[in-house]
């Protein structure tokens, strides 16, 4: 936890998050409130074809071809 504290990143480790520093423990940035978790959602992996496409798309904006 000397690694998290120092660097101030959270841990994923349950076990060990009250060794972390309060004033990271208690940033709702880095440790999401439980209230709060019931919002989120997982993104759905999209098909291959639909990917490939959308990685051209990026690829010819980001180049300008």
């Amino acid at each position: 936890m000397k690694a998290s504290n120092y660097i101030r990143y959270p841990n994923v480790d349950k076990g060990t998050t009250d060794l972390i520093a309060p004033a990271i423990r208690h940033n709702p940035n880095m440790y999401i409130p439980e209230d709060k978790l019931s919002m989120l959602y997982p993104i759905r992996p999209i098909p291959m074809a639909t990917e490939r496409i959308r990685t051209r798309t990026w690829n010819m904006i980001r180049t300008g071809y």
